[in-house]
């Protein structure tokens, strides 16, 4: 069975992405639970961070890969502009990052349906 997931990002990496330049999610923090559930066909919808502007859906792609990447390829792929970001990786460190291929811009909050066992409207509301 296919998992789905929410995402936080900055508004700066939704609007590199909905440019075309971006191609890679990648975790700011380390993570290691719940990742390894999203694979090929897994679909991420994209919610921004709170910050000058409260936080709202933006857009969201579908998964090709999930894998943790060493100190060179994330900064190798930050210098090809897929990660945009001007923070770069130490000999040693590790992120784990998301491939992805199509990333579709601003989803409506009436079109994400997203609910727990026990909520009874959905948490987009």
């Amino acid at each position: 069975m296919v998992k789905h997931a929410i995402v936080l990002s900055s508004e700066d990496w939704c609007e590199a992405t909905s440019e075309g330049r971006v191609k890679i999610y990648d975790f700011e923090k380390p993570r290691r639970r719940g990742i390894r559930a999203l694979g090929p066909g897994s679909v991420c919808v994209v919610q921004t961070k709170a910050g000058e502007r409260p936080p709202r859906f933006y857009g969201e792609f579908d998964v090709v890969s999930v894998r943790e990447i060493d100190a060179r390829e994330f900064n190798d792929l930050a210098d090809r502009g897929l990660i945009p970001t001007s923070h770069r990786l130490r000999h040693g460190e590790r992120r784990w990052i998301i491939e992805f291929r199509e990333y579709a811009v601003k989803v409506a909050k009436r079109d994400v349906d997203v609910r727990t066992s026990t909520s009874g409207k959905s948490i987009s509301e």
